[in-house]
């Protein structure tokens, strides 16, 4: 096969996939596009841009491990969840316009809180307490106060594009005109 084929083929396959499953942040100006045309953000499939890892300390006489890994590490019990890049969430609750609670796995209270924190459109960050610190904050989950930390950065939400461009394309062909 020639350099050119091969580069040609190279550059479709790369639109296609591109064109595909890219996701987008999920900020004010979507969610209202989405709202426009009646989509709720309840039949949104979110996933979260960066790891998310969520820590308590647990008192030794009371190791029990609610729905992470216990770890020992400095003479304490650690219990650890993680949430990897790009796991699939629900929305659990909207609770107004700038907030939405996104559940990352099954059970009762087991969500994380993200909200628009700019007073202009933004993506929808994380949230915890009022003040992060190095990338850190304290959060309730599954009824538990933890450390929640983003090793990479903020964490926000994201959707595919594709619900977005679906839901927003109208579109016909025109027929033409003819001259009598």
């Amino acid at each position: 096969m020639s350099l050119i084929k091969k580069v040609s083929l190279f550059a479709v396959g790369i639109v296609v996939l591109s064109s595909c499953a890219r996701k987008i942040p999920f900020s004010t100006t979507v969610r209202d596009r989405l709202e426009r045309v009646g989509v709720n953000v309840n039949q949104l499939q979110y996933y979260n841009s960066n790891e998310i890892i969520l820590r308590r300390q647990i008192d030794s006489s009371k190791v029990k491990v609610a729905s992470g890994v216990v770890k020992y590490e400095n003479g304490k019990y650690i219990e650890e969840i993680v949430i990897r890049k790009n796991t699939p969430g629900i929305c659990e609750v909207a609770k107004d316009d700038k907030r939405i609670s996104v559940s990352f796995e099954e059970g009762d209270d087991k969500n994380l809180t993200f909200g628009d924190m700019n007073p202009s459109p933004g993506k929808y960050y994380l949230l915890g307490a009022e003040e992060w610190r190095s990338y850190k904050s304290k959060t309730m989950y599954n009824g538990l106060e933890y450390t929640v930390s983003t090793p990479y950065g903020v964490a926000y939400l994201m959707i595919k594009n594709q619900k977005v461009l679906k839901q927003d394309k109208d579109s016909r062909v025109a027929k033409g005109r003819k001259i009598n």
